[in-house]
């Protein structure tokens, strides 16, 4: 559909990726072996672009609670 690409042109790149990371490990099945080797990285790295975005989210979510 034509808004899904209007909306995938405002993304950052960093989105882009943590999205297509997201469909890969989900077509998977959530087999993050399989997944870090279809994207070409090795499952170390994977896991730490995983943690970041669990990171990223708690500091999103405690600026959300502050500003209450």
């Amino acid at each position: 559909p034509l808004a899904a690409v209007t909306d995938e042109r405002s993304l950052s790149l960093a989105e882009m990726e943590r999205r297509h990371i997201l469909r890969v490990i989900e077509t998977a099945g959530g087999n993050l072996t399989a997944a870090a080797r279809r994207l070409g990285m090795n499952r170390g790295t994977l896991h730490r672009k995983m943690q970041r975005w669990q990171g990223q989210a708690a500091r999103v979510g405690a600026h959300e609670q502050r500003s209450y």
